[in-house]
């Protein structure tokens, strides 16, 4: 029995999303090494003074805040929007075991893989 593309094209969707998402978060392997690097000059000036005063430290604590918003502005959104195509996938699959309920898991992969292997290829040569 044949998928409709419409289950197919929605598989497609997914994978192409997921994989752009994991660019966005592979390429910032630079950003997250300079905000460790200030995290760990930020715990070496704490932990080097052992007279600091409230005010120093409330800086060194705001410094943190600033840090932690890097994080939150640069990696967790994709990270956010790829926990949401999981939730598409397991909706898709649904919906597929809905339509065709005789089918099997591995006669849906082997008529989605074939898809998703050209949609890789096809990103690969544009990344």
């Amino acid at each position: 029995m044949k998928i409709d593309n419409i289950y197919i094209n929605e598989a497609i969707r997914i994978r192409e999303e997921y994989i752009n998402n994991m660019h966005h978060i592979n390429n910032s392997d630079t950003i997250i090494k300079n905000i460790i690097k200030d995290m760990e000059k930020l715990k070496d000036d704490i932990s080097t003074d052992s007279d600091i005063s409230e005010d120093v430290y409330k800086s060194k604590l705001v410094e943190l805040d600033t840090i932690l918003n890097k994080i939150s502005v640069k990696i967790v959104p994709y990270h956010e929007k790829i926990m949401l195509l999981g939730k598409d996938q397991e909706k898709l699959s649904l919906a597929i075991k809905d339509k065709y309920p005789k089918i099997s898991d591995d006669d849906i992969q082997q008529q989605i893989i074939p898809h998703i292997i050209e949609l890789d290829e096809k990103l690969k040569k544009m990344m």
